[in-house]
């Protein structure tokens, strides 16, 4: 609809006043633009975007006849270039304006604001705008002058004649039919040529991601983030709480700092623990079942009310930085050379300011770290590990005393003595807060197992709490059996390794019986796995066990969808072969689909255009040439890294040869004149039109896989600057070497034909690329560059007036 409404207008233009139609070809596509962002309904913004192209292509032929009306042959070029350099412009700006109009106000705001900034400069441009000098009181051109009024004060019938004549002029046809060519070529080139970087020769504009953060000598690229996506915060159940309650989680994989916090945790993870702290049940146990207490000591746990949210995270960062820098321990330890400070902001990189949706809404974590971040453990140890270190300098911590994260266990003389502890806790920090419990009956639970205290010794036995159901892996459930038997043995191996006595692992093993058989699991398989397992324990074969430990190392886990038992065995099978002849060990490692995974609430997904690791399917605008490929990277980012980084300089180029063009032609019009029978301008589009001929030509032959991308960026620069040369003054030469009163008709004219060459390489090239594949697509633009350039030597030799001055008469 453009190409209609620029021929249309340049048809009317010259029957009626450039200022109205100017004026009114504005106006109109403002109010569509403020009506379009009104709208919802999808054929009536179809018909409405149809209109919007009709009344914006009759705006340049008014332009043409206000430019011959007021400026002279010699300034004409210069004019021309800055009005299309103009239009580029916009054309650049415009994205970055919309996109910040729609993500502030909306979509509708990127229609209805340039709407009534339009609607204002065509309210502007009625009053400012005269047709011709003459409304003004100036004289117009002489020459112009006894030209115009010889056309313009025809009848309609004559003008008609002039028309026809105009039809005949061989000029004529040498810039349509030259335009057509260059609109061929440049749309080729600029839709095809990026198909044939990518899918050819692998070209795009970055294969990277950007480095979160830059320090020195630091080895960085485990922390770079290719693509990220949005941090999700969801909630599980507390089931251990009698309350209804939810422990909130922040889905932080695959987040723009994910990998840089688990860097941090891996390299930092020593400043996080203390001689108070236990890594895990087993340790606690082995520790205090030889401990020796008095009789009348008792036994206390203090716990941290939502310790990760309460984590004072500027703080904490200070402390391990602070630790970190100690005899430069952190350089030292891991081969950097990284300071203070910079420690500091990656610290803050990882941790503040964390942003994640839940419930539709975006929210930002102002302070304290989230359970699932990385850091999350090892910031919430450090900032206790702080505390406890303060108070042991001061001597107030009991003899015994352990924590595992939020958990801490302590021996204390009396209760008094357990509440003035609870006290000095709870008075270290404002934004924490501790609870106390003390022992029932001598017993106090810990951990997942229950401390007893028998006199002067400690025993420990399974614990389970109160809300415990028993439920496991049910012995009907789609999954391998060595899972249901690997089971088994993991429960009896936790149960023999907090047991301190056999009397209290048998009564684990009762009712672990008990469990396993309510989950449907056969008593043959309990009763012979409890009796293997005690055997093995019995024998103490330390040798197996640390054998297995060296072989656990070198195995490669393969996870497998598991589909029935024999094809599980089957694998297996066929697996353990192949490590034999590979020296690898392969192990299978099945996994079924959980039921809780279909009931919970799904993790919203972001518009498809922000999401990352996919694959697409990148297609030609104008054909069905395609490109299938695969991403880490926001898919925006991919799509619009598919406009190769070498494809910006054919705007680049272009620019700089829509401005340079006018110029230059104006200075050889000024020298030349009318001495010439052609225009002056001629000749230089003739060594424009070879240039273009020699850029495509090189794009085509000379570019490999291993090719400078500056050179490629030079050839498309080339392409451009003389493609845009020419096209600005091929407007320029339908301009001026037409009557005054029939610019606007011959300007439709050239335009006509250039839309006919923009069309030409959409269809006709995707059959001759199918055929002759990329090949026959440059041959194309090639033929089509020298017939152009062949054309323009001709037209030196032909009379540059559309309508010979001597016929007006």
């Amino acid at each position: 609809m453009y190409g209609v409404g620029k021929f249309t207008g340049g048809l009317l233009s010259d029957s009626l006043s450039p200022r109205t139609m100017f004026t009114a070809g504005m106006l109109l596509t403002a109010t569509i633009n403020i009506l379009i962002g009104f709208t919802g309904n999808v054929w009536l913004l179809t018909f409405l975007w149809s209109v919007n192209g009709l009344a914006q292509g009759c705006g340049w032929p008014p332009c043409t006849k206000l430019l011959r009306e007021w400026f002279s042959p010699y300034e004409l070029g210069t004019l021309w270039s800055l009005l299309t350099a103009g239009c580029n412009l916009a054309s650049s700006i415009s994205p970055v304006v919309t996109a910040f109009l729609t993500s502030n106000f909306g979509w509708s705001a990127a229609f209805i604001t340039p709407g009534v900034s339009t609607a204002a400069m065509s309210v502007l441009a009625y009053y400012l705008i005269c047709d011709s000098p003459s409304e003004m009181g100036l004289e117009e051109f002489t020459q112009r002058t006894t030209m115009k009024s010889r056309t313009e004060n025809k009848t309609v019938e004559n003008r008609k004649d002039y028309i026809i004549t105009m039809l005949y002029s061989p000029f004529l046809w040498v810039l349509s039919i030259g335009y057509l060519l260059t609109l061929f070529v440049k749309t080729g080139v600029g839709e095809w040529t990026q198909l044939f970087l990518i899918q050819t020769i692998g070209r795009t504009q970055y294969d990277k991601g950007l480095n979160l953060v830059s320090v020195k000598q630091c080895s960085m690229q485990i922390v770079e983030r290719a693509g990220s996506r949005l941090a999700h915060l969801y909630g599980l159940p507390k089931t251990h709480k009698e309350n209804l309650s939810m422990r909130p989680i922040l889905s932080a994989t695959g987040t723009y700092n994910y990998a840089l916090a688990k860097w941090l945790d891996d390299k930092l993870k020593p400043l996080s623990s203390n001689r108070y702290t236990i890594s895990d049940t087993f340790s606690f146990a082995d520790e205090i079942q030889n401990l020796v207490i008095d009789e009348n000591d008792i036994l206390v746990s203090y716990d941290v009310t939502s310790l990760f949210t309460n984590v004072p995270l500027q703080e904490t960062i200070e402390i391990i930085a602070e630790k970190a820098f100690a005899d430069n321990w952190f350089n030292t330890t891991h081969d950097l050379s990284i300071t203070k400070p910079e420690l500091v902001q990656l610290l803050e990189v990882a941790t503040m300011n964390q942003l994640f949706q839940f419930d539709g809404n975006l929210y930002e974590q102002t302070d304290g770290v989230a359970m699932g971040s990385p850091l999350g453990p090892l910031m919430a140890n450090a900032f206790l590990c702080s505390i406890e270190e303060k108070l042991d300098q001061d001597n107030k911590l009991p003899e015994f005393y352990r924590r595992y994260v939020d958990d801490t266990f302590a021996i204390v003389t009396s209760v008094p003595a357990a509440e003035d502890l609870l006290s000095t806790l709870n008075n270290c920090h404002p934004s924490i807060h501790f609870t106390m419990e003390l022992a029932s009956g001598n017993k106090l639970p810990f951990v997942g197992m229950e401390v007893l205290k028998k006199g002067c010794k400690l025993e420990t036995s399974v614990y389970r709490k109160p809300t415990n159901t028993g439920l496991l892996l049910h012995h009907q459930s789609h999954v391998d059996k060595r899972y249901k038997k690997s089971l088994l043995k993991t429960m009896l191996n936790r149960a023999f390794r907090l047991s301190s006595t056999w009397e209290s692992f048998k009564s684990e093993c009762d009712h672990l019986k008990m469990m396993f058989t309510n989950l449907k699991y056969p008593d043959h398989l309990i009763n012979s796995t409890i009796s293997h397992f005690v055997t093995s324990v019995r024998s103490e074969n330390p040798g197996v066990q640390a054998q297995l430990s060296v072989n656990e190392n070198a195995v490669h886990r393969v996870v497998l969808p598991f589909k029935d038992q024999k094809s599980a065995d089957a694998v297996k099978r066929q697996l353990s072969d192949l490590s034999n002849k590979i020296d690898h060990t392969l192990h299978p490692v099945f996994k079924s689909r959980k039921i809780c995974e279909d009931l919970r609430v799904r993790e919203p997904k972001p518009p498809i255009v922000s999401q990352q690791c996919v694959v697409y399917n990148y297609k030609c605008d104008l054909c069905d040439a395609e490109y299938v490929g695969y991403t880490s990277r926001h898919l925006h980012q991919r799509i619009n890294e598919h406009r190769s980084v070498a494809m910006s300089f054919l705007e680049i180029g272009g620019l700089f040869g829509s401005i340079t063009s006018g110029y230059i032609t104006d200075k050889l019009m000024l020298k030349y004149g009318n001495s010439t029978l052609s225009s002056p301008r001629v000749p230089p589009m003739i060594g424009f039109a070879f240039l273009q001929l020699a850029c495509v030509y090189l794009l085509h032959t000379a570019v490999t896989s291993s090719t400078s991308l500056w050179f490629i960026s030079t050839l498309i620069f080339g392409i451009g600057f003389s493609l845009y040369t020419a096209i600005n003054l091929y407007g320029v030469l339908a301009m001026e070497n037409s009557p005054p009163g029939l610019s606007g008709t011959s300007h439709a004219i050239v335009a006509l034909a250039a839309n006919v060459g923009a069309t030409l390489a959409g269809i006709p090239l995707t059959a001759i690329s199918k055929v002759y594949d990329w090949g026959g697509v440059f041959v194309c633009l090639e033929l089509s560059s020298l017939f152009c350039g062949c054309l323009l030597i001709g037209a030196r030799n032909i009379n540059r007036h559309i309508i010979d001055p001597s016929k007006l008469e």
